[in-house]
């Protein structure tokens, strides 16, 4: 997770450049730094987050949390909720090896657990198991 967090302020610090002088960046950067904040909250766990929903909680425009993460995160928010998801899944699978699999989908927002296993294998290139396996050793 550290490593997206300091990827996107590389990105940030560019696209910020970027858009120097122009009258919206003002709104940007409080995008930007609200979105963080979500993030940091772990508001990426929520299994009821919809794009709507997050822009009316963050008091952002759909527009200004499209521009966010594929500006600073390079993704889409989907994609980027899903990385952020298995992070924290990666995380808790070793901080946490006494909790099953699938209790771990559901803290990070992912509680069906073959959908759960899916996401993880397609962005780690293993199953949970085959990752706590391999770092607990």
């Amino acid at each position: 997770m550290k490593k997206i967090i300091l990827q996107a302020i590389r990105r940030l610090e560019a696209a910020f450049a970027m858009r120097a002088g122009k009258d919206d960046s003002v709104s940007f950067k409080s995008a930007i730094r609200k979105f963080d904040e979500w993030i940091e909250s772990k508001g990426f766990c929520s299994t009821d987050m919809t794009i709507p929903r997050l822009c009316t909680s963050l008091g952002i425009s759909r527009y200004e949390l499209s521009w966010v993460c594929h500006s600073v995160y390079r993704d889409s928010f989907t994609s980027l909720r899903k990385r952020l998801r298995i992070a924290e899944a990666e995380r808790l699978l070793l901080s946490k090896p006494e909790v099953p699999f699938s209790h771990i989908g559901e803290q990070v927002g992912i509680p069906d657990r073959t959908n759960f296993r899916r996401q993880f294998m397609e962005i780690t290139g293993m199953t949970p198991r085959e990752y706590r396996e391999s770092h607990m050793k």
